[in-house]
């Protein structure tokens, strides 16, 4: 069993080993790829390892991370998707046709419009 990283090791290496068969040759597809792009093998895994750190939010207080991901919901501003209608969309509804799109966003007043007419689904309030 391999021993856990430690983060606090004075080396900055980074050794990476195929344990298996497959993991050798995916190491070596690697290998072979950057030379045929001329890409460098340092840039290419850092640049996995930012990606990697961003969806992880790391380092905490991360000024680019999104609020939804700690828990704060965003509205979503859309506009009324009734044909020649300039309002925002108060409603995201769900229509009873099975030709209709999935999910159509209406405003107060289509809303109510489609609710009486029984064109509707679902709905719920954005």
């Amino acid at each position: 069993m391999p021993r856990p990283p430690n983060p606090h090791a004075k080396t900055k290496r980074l050794v990476l080993e195929g344990t298996i068969e497959e993991e050798s040759v995916r190491i070596r597809a690697f290998k072979k790829i950057c030379v045929a792009d001329g890409l460098q093998m340092k840039k290419e895994l850092l640049d996995l390892l930012d990606f990697w750190l961003k969806k992880h939010n790391w380092p905490p207080g991360n000024p680019q991370t999104l609020l939804h991901s700690f828990g704060v919901q965003t509205k979503i501003t859309q506009q009324c998707q009734y044909p020649n209608c300039e309002e925002i969309a108060t409603h995201e509804c769900i229509p009873n046709s099975p030709y209709a799109q999935k999910k159509v966003f209406y405003c107060q007043k289509h809303h109510d419009h489609a609710k009486e007419s029984r064109l509707l689904k679902a709905s719920k309030r954005l």
